[in-house]
This record gives C-alpha cells, structure tokens and sequence, in this order.
C-alpha cells in the first residue's frame, strides 16, 4: 500500500471545510516529534489490525449495528464508549472520535490520547488521522495541542484552545465526570469577518463538529465491512 504525504492543510471533511486536526490546530506544538511519532505507529496498527472474523457479536453483551459507523471511507469494526481515568485532579482517556449525529464526521479515523490535570489548568492532546484518497493510498497525520482548563467540578471539565487567526475557529473538550463521556466541539468564537474573501467565507462557515470519544477499534476500508457495537456494563 503506496503512502502519499500532501501538504497538511489540503485535508478536508465532508461539508469541504478543512477538519477538525487542520482548521483547530494553527497553534498546534510541531515540536513534539516523539508524540507524533507514536500516535503514528498506533494509528497504522489500528487500520491494518482489520478483524478475520466477529464472532465475538454473537455474545451477549455485542450487537450488530444498524449501519456501519465510519471515518471517511473506513468502517470502524466495533464501537463502544471510550474508559475514562479520574483520580484526585487527574483525568486520562484514548480513543477514536466519532460524530454520533453524523452531522460532520472525521475525515478519516482520527485517533486521540488525553490528559488533564487540574493543578497544571490544561488538558493536553495527541492526535493522527488517517485520510483516504480512493485509490488504495492513503494519508496520515499527527499533531499536539494544548487546552486550558475553564471550568473543573463534580459534574464536568471544560478546556478551550485558541481561536485560530483567520475564521476564529475554537476547539472545546468536554469531559462529562457524571456520564463518562468526552466531547470534543469545533465552533466559531466569533461571527465570520465580511472583509475577508468570498473562498474563506464558505469554508469559515462550514466549521462544526461536535464528535464523541469511544474506545480504539481496528478499521476497515472494505465497503461491505460491519459494526459491531460493544455494550456498556
């Protein structure tokens, strides 16, 4: 399988607009090259780990989905939520971002590790994507960014990033304490600037994503590929 690198803003998702990774990452931290190189290597070993067989959704607590969930043109092989570490001012979760509304999906299976502590007041992110390109090749990516902490109590954690410079794009996650569940949202800070020219207007107003953090899962490029979906205890 040929690996094609194109230049990194070319990504984009399903409405056009560039992802999540591009648009909410103009501040990401380039130097954290060993970051990046392991979300690298674990983001290839879940696409290429593609499933023999799914017996295992003949037990009790696995079903099929009703359709498959997917990244793109990859089918996610199983779908559950992602676990959660709390303990004493420290959260940790990995996991797959999914779009739940299947509103504005990742471009491709895009995968996360994140940690907060509230004595630092940030959360902190690594990040890959895989992007598919339709002809067997694909694309991968990795980045770090960095969120500080709004807002800690018994029910949440709220982190924002910085607004990007041009569309004012900002990236929130949220990590509901009660539910065991992280979100990651991608809005704008603020109303489009008129002055700015008709091309980045359309992509400005294209930004949106409210996604939902599950647990890693081997991928599938196959069209034919299921979902099996994993039931919470």
């Amino acid at each position: 399988m040929e690996i094609k690198s194109p230049p990194y803003r070319k990504r984009r998702d399903k409405s056009g607009a560039p992802s999540r990774i591009n648009i909410g990452r103009g501040w990401a931290n380039p130097r954290s090259p060993e970051v990046q190189r392991k979300m690298s290597i674990r983001t290839v070993a879940l696409f290429l780990l593609l499933a023999d067989t799914l017996g295992a959704a003949q037990a009790a607590k696995y079903e099929w989905a009703k359709s498959p969930v997917k990244s793109g043109a990859f089918v996610h092989l199983q779908d559950s939520l992602a676990s959660i570490y709390v303990h004493s001012g420290f959260v940790s979760a990995s996991g797959v971002w999914v779009d739940t509304e299947g509103k504005n999906p990742p471009a491709g299976p895009s995968v996360s590790d994140i940690i907060c502590v509230r004595s630092d007041g940030t959360c902190e992110e690594a990040q890959a994507m895989i992007v598919g390109f339709g002809d067997g090749t694909f694309t991968l990516t990795a980045d770090h960014a960095e969120y500080r902490i709004d807002r800690w109590n018994e029910e949440e954690i709220v982190a924002k990033g910085q607004p990007t410079e041009i569309c004012k794009v900002l990236n929130v996650l949220r990590i509901d304490l009660r539910l065991k569940k992280i979100y990651a949202f991608q809005t704008l800070s603020e109303p489009v600037n008129e002055h700015l020219p008709k091309l980045s207007k359309d992509l400005c107003s294209a930004v949106g994503s409210n996604w939902e953090l599950h647990e890693d899962t081997p991928f599938s490029p196959s069209p034919d590929a299921k979902t099996v979906l994993r039931k919470r205890n």
